[in-house]
């Protein structure tokens, strides 16, 4: 029997605290039947049974709950919410745009979204929470959700070029679209999809083989994604992760032609990107304050697919695979921004925040030039290596000048930026200038610590950024073409503690004002004076 609890000053859906008279919150006993019916009956405040846990074995819709459209605060002590391993996959929690969801003293696991459902599709987003209301999480903990995978494409038809494989799905905690608050919270072990397999080129016995598809990028946001209203107060979001890309699709082989040349080998597919923002990724606006940022990694990129062989002729077709140029094909870049990424034109502020021993995920490796046709076709080129993801503890990817990213005190130290990757063998057979050669090695990843993206701006202030650490250069690909030769090697990441990178003539503002830069590696800075 469901019961009411004592008045008191609760944090409401509005975000404020205020009194909740005595006949206001309902108390509801440690039973998940009646949890889920006073979820879809009620506003206001339920009281949840101390040391409960609730387990839901079945779905309403896409989620444990019906959606949540009113104002409703969950209250609990020691409880917990989760989806039973066993039950089909689904998210805990909705909040419908004019909705209002709080949650105080409650632990949410489990939530694990549904893969893509057609070949190519995403995965669903929102391992725990999708919010595109009020979401407010305070002294609770939201731990081991997982969003779903992109699904692989289909093959294509013959001569036609492989399609994209499904993306990861966003937010493996919480996808947010409207106002989020974390306070006083723990967001850890949660996870977002991998990219879906590109699909194979089609091949056609008379013509040129149809080209591989891009692998599909891994899910963003390891714990949050939001592009709307993001604030995080004094919380800790450690050990997320994000979704590696997907592989890219083969090329197929030429085809045969008794009378002329035979069939060109097709390109092969790029490998997808591991998803960005190992922790929190935003795309709107984002406060975070005296909060830890630990131990959270993005996913690697996907190898490239290999490319198709030339067809038998009169000549030898060429095989798939062309060095330099947009021509070019390469393995997955690894996710950038291990600790959390920053997109778009939402005003960013990092105050007191220790940002340490956060990861990129390393470039995708990149995949075999086709071999040329008999008697006498050219080699393919191999893929260049995908490059190590950017930003080890911050990334603060393509956005305006203004406003400018202020990140002031606190600490930036022990992360990573991932490695390039190696890039493919050439095909077999003769070679040009772009035929016959080995793919060139990716680069690792720029900003150990932080790493700030064309036209950003960033106003770093009286902080740490210590033992910070870029990562190394991708090996070139041989050759196994008859005059051809071995790809270039990549290039260290740059800027082991604090990395720029921008394209003139809209150079960055970027300002460093009392911060104490040593112990990165391989330097301190790179394009920004360190002091």
């Amino acid at each position: 029997m469901l019961g009411r609890v004592s008045g008191a000053a609760v944090l409401v859906a509005g975000f404020g605290l205020v009194g909740v008279p005595a006949s206001a919150a309902v108390a509801v006993p440690c039973d998940t039947a009646a949890l889920v019916r006073e979820v879809a009956d009620s506003t206001g405040q339920l009281s949840l049974a101390p040391d409960c846990t609730y387990v839901l074995d079945e779905p309403v819709g896409e989620n444990g709950f019906a959606v949540i459209t009113g104002s409703l605060t969950l209250t609990g002590r020691g409880t917990t919410i989760k989806r039973d391993p066993r039950a089909p996959r689904f998210r805990i929690f909705q909040v419908a745009q004019g909705g209002a969801l709080t949650l105080d003293g409650i632990t949410v696991t489990g939530g694990h979204t549904a893969d893509g459902s057609a070949p190519g599709a995403s995965g669903v987003g929102g391992g725990a929470v999708l919010n595109a209301g009020r979401l407010l999480v305070t002294r609770s903990t939201v731990a081991g959700n997982r969003t779903g995978d992109g699904a692989p494409a289909a093959r294509a038809a013959a001569g036609q070029d492989g399609s994209t494989g499904g993306d990861g799905g966003d937010g493996g905690a919480v996808l947010d679209t409207g106002t989020l608050v974390v306070r006083q919270s723990v967001l850890e072990d949660n996870a977002t999809g991998r990219g879906g397999r590109g699909g194979d080129g089609g091949a056609d016995r008379s013509a040129g083989g149809g080209e591989g598809g891009d692998g599909g990028r891994g899910g963003m946001g390891g714990a949050i994604a939001s592009s709307g209203d993001a604030s995080v107060v004094g919380s800790t979001v450690a050990g997320n992760r994000t979704g590696r890309g997907g592989a890219g699709g083969h090329g197929a082989a030429g085809g045969t032609s008794t009378t002329g040349d035979g069939g060109r080998g097709g390109k092969a597919g790029p490998g997808g990107a591991g998803g960005d923002a190992g922790g929190i990724g935003s795309s709107g606006v984002l406060t975070l304050v005296d909060t830890t940022v630990a131990r959270n990694t993005t996913g690697d990129g996907g190898r490239s697919g290999d490319a198709g062989v030339g067809g038998r002729g009169v000549r030898g077709g060429a095989g798939g695979g062309i060095r330099g140029g947009r021509e070019a094909r390469v393995g997955g870049h690894g996710g950038d921004g291990g600790g959390l990424a920053v997109f778009a034109d939402g005003a960013v502020t990092l105050e007191r925040a220790t940002i340490t021993d956060n990861r990129t995920g390393d470039g995708g490796a990149g995949g075999h030039g086709g071999d040329g046709g008999a008697p006498d076709g050219l080699a393919g080129s191999g893929a260049v290596g995908g490059s190590g993801g950017a930003g080890g503890g911050v990334e603060l990817g393509n956005g305006p000048t203004n406003p400018v990213v202020v990140i002031s005190g606190g600490r930036i130290s022990g992360n990573r930026t991932g490695r390039g990757a190696d890039g493919g063998p050439s095909g077999r057979g003769g070679s040009d200038l772009r035929q016959g050669y080995g793919g060139s090695g990716g680069s690792g990843g720029g900003g150990g610590g932080v790493h700030v993206s064309k036209k950003r701006s960033l106003h770093l202030v009286d902080l740490d950024v210590v033992d910070n650490v870029t990562g190394t250069a991708g090996e070139p690909g041989r050759s196994r073409a008859t005059g051809g030769g071995p790809g270039s090697p990549g290039a260290r990441g740059s800027g082991g503690g604090v990395g720029v990178s921008w394209y003139l003539p809209d150079p960055p503002t970027t300002v460093l004002e009392n911060v104490r830069l040593r112990g990165n590696e391989p330097d301190q800075c790179s394009f920004v004076p360190c002091s």
